[in-house]
């Protein structure tokens, strides 16, 4: 009798501790995938970031051009067909156009 409840008694504890591992595994598991969904949306965003910080650069560089290197401003004035007084400006449009 006392081998049949020692028996039972690691019966119960394996089944208790199943339990409790399938209770951590239910409870865990959606909390793996929104880790792993909040890992690949950071990731996304991180890109963008880039993305963005590097056209701040490049338009910081042109605000700084266009303050400080007049050649620059009238190569720009050129390419939107500005001119000044008394100036003729020849456009050739490419074949591609």
């Amino acid at each position: 009798m006392t081998k049949l409840l020692t028996h039972l008694k690691k019966i119960a504890l394996v089944l208790a501790y199943a339990l409790i591992l399938l209770a951590g595994i239910s409870y865990g598991a959606p909390k793996f995938a929104k880790l792993a969904n909040l890992k690949s949306r950071h990731q996304a965003l991180e890109g963008t970031l880039d993305q963005r910080t590097l056209a701040v650069r490049e338009l910081k560089h042109n605000q700084d051009r266009m303050k400080n290197d007049p050649d620059f401003v009238e190569q720009i004035l050129h390419e939107n067909r500005r001119i000044r007084p008394n100036e003729i400006l020849y456009i050739f449009e490419s074949k591609n156009q």
